[in-house]
């Protein structure tokens, strides 16, 4: 896990404003810090880095966010975002490294925090604490999918963006900060989170069918071609594939879309195929 997350927002309390006989002034400025507070949307911690980790409170979902959800596959380091069933953007992502795998399942968000503080969850509580800042490993947003035990699984910036595309992690995901930022307002708690262990990719680019394969890192098991051609047929009917082309793109992993077959279009469609680039969005 990349940390435990420090929340950002103190609450207010008697013992952070005490009114005693100090005067009118400390009392005007309990005043305006409370008003300030009151009405800020969220409050820097760069100057609170000692409080425990809190969930932003959840939104109401809009009609731009309820349909949404995010992929992430763990070979090609990439998440996707889904809107019905299109994709509507994606991000190169570093997951987790050997003995450190981002965990395979579907989640949904459970916390969104700005400026998150940072705990090593690996050495004694409070031993390594960040406040939010340029040298951050979480960056400037944390988006929590996973919770278990006294740690958090999400998606991240980083201080360290060499690392997006890798596999580089203590098991969370791992955004450009720019990108992160993106996300975070693209998501609400409850939006579905699916992470996937996917090696061989199924691509359509105008009337051909590629594949796109990747190294099977952990070990988990690559699918036979038989049932890569199976899930080809299943997507697109009218595709033609052999299975002496599959097999030869699932010899050497190699990250790029290779031909295997092609779609047969009924005569009228063809025209507007070769008028028109497909592109499924995957950024592959």
């Amino acid at each position: 896990m990349a940390g435990v997350i420090t929340n950002t927002i103190h609450h207010l309390s008697l013992k952070t404003f005490r009114l005693t006989s100090a005067g009118p002034t400390a009392l005007i400025l309990a005043l305006t810090l409370f008003a300030v507070l009151m009405t800020a949307t969220g409050v820097s911690a760069k100057s609170l880095p000692d409080q425990q980790s809190q969930e932003t409170p959840a939104s109401s979902s809009t009609a731009e966010t309820e349909d949404y959800r995010l992929v992430i596959n763990i070979p090609s380091r990439t998440l996707w975002v889904y809107k019905g069933d299109k994709i509507i953007r994606y991000f190169p992502v570093g997951v987790g490294k050997p003995g450190f795998m981002t965990p395979v399942g579907q989640y949904s968000v459970i916390s969104k925090v700005i400026d998150p503080g940072w705990e090593n969850p690996y050495l004694p509580k409070g031993k390594v604490r960040l406040a939010p800042g340029d040298d951050n490993p979480l960056g400037t947003r944390w988006i929590g999918f996973y919770r278990k035990g006294a740690g958090e699984y999400g998606m991240h910036g980083t201080d360290n963006p060499d690392s997006v595309g890798k596999f580089s992690s203590h098991g969370c995901v791992r955004l450009k900060v720019k990108d992160a930022e993106a996300l975070f307002e693209m998501v609400d708690l409850g939006t579905p989170v699916v992470v996937q262990y996917e090696p061989v990719l199924i691509r359509r680019h105008d009337t051909c069918i590629q594949l796109i394969v990747f190294a099977d890192r952990f070990k988990r098991g690559t699918p036979t071609a038989q049932q890569i051609k199976n899930r080809i047929l299943k997507q697109y009917p009218q595709a033609h594939v052999t299975l002496t082309q599959i097999q030869a793109a699932l010899v050497q992993p190699n990250e790029k879309p290779i031909e295997v077959g092609s779609i047969i279009l009924p005569e009228s469609h063809i025209l507007q195929a070769e008028e028109s680039e497909h592109t499924d969005g995957s950024g592959f």
